[in-house]
């Protein structure tokens, strides 16, 4: 695989100046351009991927180069971008003020050419560092929280077989034994994979053809203290017969029972949780996991599946989270090659009629 190159931002008014940074970097970067701040403030913000360096002009119509950096700073998705400012300027004053408000590095100009070009090379080699690293911690958090937050519903099915043992002395623990042979196999399963996981530099998992109304009953089955402490109601409305193309273990774990952990959280006492299932075209199936709960604020969602916005949030029987969940169904889903959507109304704006949807889609066996 060819690694992507990455992007130089050149704001600048002087076409001469941009000129001679193109042709110093043309080839090695994707080179952009803007002749203002206010201009490279709107390429910025209609790109999908933001510029990894930016060499910022000061003195430039409409927006300088410190009122740029001030607002790329105001911002999370940009506030991380280096600049390197380039002016005429050598006034100590003006550095200090371009440090001050965050700027990585300082090039005078006229430029001297090695000076710039080892410059740009080193913050940008720095920032091919930073994102690697960056990369590798969101991995190992991922990870972690598969091991962690997934193995906690195994244990938690054996706990409840062991704390109803404890009431209740003359209970047979046989009557338990399906559960705690599911729950302690996919103990073994999760550990195998988060290995299996710790070792590849990407999730490259194997699919095969996973029977959806038997994924969900093992999910009732490892989440039935959780079910039981709300007296919540799990209505499947799913033809025995639909499969998907999905790797078993991180299906069950870090997609439905993240799902129905998630409904769990936020549906109130005494409530029903709807999960259906239904052909979309001959080779994909659409799985709704419905609850009546108290919703999802409209601001939330544009983030829900993005692990490093913080959204936790207590449920409706102030049960904690940890906002990492909704982040791994999404991871999983595209590994599959799926979809993964959310329809929501609070309970504050629509009283009477409320609650959340996720849609999944999934391709289904093939003959």
């Amino acid at each position: 695989m060819t690694e992507e190159k990455q992007t130089l931002l050149i704001v600048d008014d002087a076409v001469e100046n941009i000129d001679i940074v193109k042709s110093l970097f043309k080839g090695k970067y994707k080179i952009k351009v803007a002749t203002n701040g206010k201009k490279a403030l709107q390429l910025i913000e209609k790109s999908k991927n933001k510029p990894d360096l930016i060499l910022l002009d000061v003195v430039m119509p409409e927006m300088n180069g410190f009122e740029t950096i001030k607002e790329l700073k105001k911002h999370d998705n940009t506030k991380t971008i280096p600049v390197i400012f380039l002016t005429s300027e050598k006034e100590p004053d003006s550095m200090v003020q371009a440090f001050s408000l965050g700027a990585v590095d300082y090039v005078g100009k006229p430029f001297n050419i090695d000076e710039l070009k080892s410059r740009v090379n080193s913050h940008l080699l720095i920032k091919k560092q930073t994102d690697f690293i960056a990369d590798q911690n969101l991995k190992y958090r991922e990870i972690l929280h598969i091991l962690s937050h997934d193995l906690k519903n195994s244990v938690g099915a054996i706990k409840m077989a062991v704390d109803m043992k404890a009431i209740n002395p003359e209970i047979s623990l046989d009557q338990f034994a399906p559960t705690i042979e599911l729950a302690t196999q996919n103990s073994i399963n999760l550990i195998n994979m988060t290995c299996e996981l710790c070792r590849m530099n990407e999730y490259n998992l194997v699919s095969t053809n996973v029977n959806i109304m038997e994924t969900f009953k093992e999910a009732k089955l490892l989440l039935s203290k959780r079910i039981k402490s709300k007296n919540i109601t799990i209505s499947l409305s799913i033809p025995t017969e639909f499969t998907v193309l999905v790797e078993k273990r991180a299906f069950l774990n870090s997609v439905v029972l993240n799902l129905l952990t998630n409904a769990i959280k936020f549906s109130p006492q005494d409530s029903t949780i709807k999960v259906k299932a239904s052909k979309i075209s001959e080779d994909k199936i659409n799985i709704s996991v419905i609850d009546n709960g108290i919703g999802i604020p409209t601001k939330m969602i544009d983030t829900l599946f993005d692990a490093t916005v913080s959204k936790i949030r207590t449920g409706t029987k102030g049960e904690k989270g940890s906002g990492f969940g909704l982040p791994m169904v999404k991871k999983f889903i595209d590994i599959f090659d799926g979809e993964v959507k959310v329809i929501s109304k609070t309970i504050n704006e629509f009283p009477e009629e409320h609650g959340t949807e996720f849609k999944i889609t999934l391709f289904s066996k093939k003959d």
